[in-house]
């Protein structure tokens, strides 16, 4: 039987896409996104429709990261429908741009309440079942911002960097339970992320900044143009597909999916990173047994 998945930001971008083509290829989906019936309901109701048509099992629900309320409610949702969550993609994200000093200290803590505290709230809601079967599998959407952090993106850079830590030693905890957390480091997609990024706020902190204050904004109305240029958002959705598809032992920690030059200079630094890990786990062990 296919398995079961839970699916986070799927509004748009790279949560829609997966949650579709998972749902094509037999997966019971469900799409998760806050304010189904409200804001985002042009979202829902175009989901809804695909799936009607196509015969999909794919279903949306109401969840907002930043509420441990609604993850307990979503979560239990599912668990009433299926009986479990066998794999969970932690796709939702929330971006800021601009001078570091120009964000307030709120704006820094929303995108990590989102891209970081979320995550974590969400798994912790969803591990108790995966550990009952020991067995499960947890994707945690990252970026190659992570590795290749950028100018003006200091608080988004931060809260990647946070979830690339925090996954890799979840996966050494979670895989004595027989469950993997794993990492997919996207690069530049043109999924409208760039079109909902925000800008920073402090403008007492920007007038000090004088004619470099709008640089950050100069910057950014060029990127659309750059974006399209770029793969195609289903390109992710499709790793992420195979990813779910690989035998367990064969399934590996870190996917980079981005075009060159940003693909290889990532996964040099992944490699580079995964072997002094190695040592240092095993220099640790040792000293254990001694």
């Amino acid at each position: 039987m296919k398995k079961n998945i839970l699916i986070t930001g799927a509004s748009s971008g790279f949560g829609k896409e997966t949650a579709l083509l998972l749902a094509r290829n037999g997966y019971q989906v469900f799409a998760s996104l806050r304010n189904k019936d409200s804001k985002n309901r042009t979202f829902t109701d175009e989901l809804q429709d695909i799936a009607a048509k196509e015969n999909l099992q794919l279903e949306v629900i109401e969840l907002d990261v930043t509420n441990t309320s609604s993850i307990d409610k979503a979560v239990e949702y599912v668990v009433s429908k299926t009986g479990t969550i066998d794999i969970l993609v932690n796709n939702a994200g929330y971006g800021g741009f601009g001078w570091t000093e120009g964000f307030t200290t709120e704006q820094i803590r929303q995108m990590f309440d989102v891209n970081f505290f979320g995550v974590v709230d969400l798994n912790k809601a969803v591990l108790p079942y995966m550990r009952k079967k020991q067995d499960g599998l947890i994707i945690h959407i990252s970026s190659i911002l992570a590795k290749l952090p950028t100018i003006f993106m200091s608080g988004y850079n931060a809260s990647k960097f946070a979830i690339d830590g925090y996954a890799e030693s979840l996966n050494m905890e979670t895989s004595q339970f027989g469950i993997q957390s794993i990492i997919v480091q996207p690069g530049f997609f043109n999924t409208g992320f760039a079109k909902n990024m925000f800008f920073n706020t402090d403008e007492k902190r920007l007038s000090e900044f004088g004619e470099l204050a709008n640089m950050p904004q100069q910057m950014a109305a060029g990127y659309e143009a750059i974006l399209s240029m770029m793969p195609p958002v289903s390109l992710v959705a499709e790793n992420l597909l195979q990813l779910i598809e690989t035998p367990k032992s064969e399934r590996p920690l870190r996917t980079v999916v981005s075009a060159e030059p940003h693909n290889s200079l990532v996964h040099q630094i992944n490699e580079a990173s995964a072997k002094a890990t190695q040592q240092l786990n095993e220099a640790m062990a040792a000293f254990q047994n001694q």
